[in-house]
């Protein structure tokens, strides 16, 4: 591991997933908040749940209905730390641009 990575106040496992997509040049898939933001510092992309979600949807790949269920189950559980009001305002966001005179 770099030692650019090495001094990070993460987690082993946030610091070898921010390595890993140095060396192969790859998008990060990661929620924490920390590691998104020091993986932005090395100009890696970064998606989270929530983006993997909606890109889901706008490709199709769920409904409408499916992505409101998804998002009301991170919503609702105790062990993921995705602030609900982020989540309420990303699918409002998402549906309004889908249907303009809603």
């Amino acid at each position: 591991m770099p030692d650019v990575i090495s001094s990070l106040h993460l987690d082993l496992g946030e610091k070898e997933a921010i390595a890993l997509s140095m060396a192969k040049k790859a998008l990060l898939l990661i929620d924490e908040e920390r590691g998104r933001k020091a993986a932005r510092e090395k100009n890696i992309p970064v998606k989270g749940s929530l983006g993997v979600l909606i890109e889901a949807y706008r490709k199709d790949l769920i409904s409408k209905g499916r992505l409101s269920f998804y998002f009301e189950e991170i919503m609702n559980r105790n062990d993921i730390w995705i602030n609900q009001e982020l989540c309420v305002s990303l699918l409002d966001q998402l549906f309004r641009e889908d249907d303009p005179g809603r």
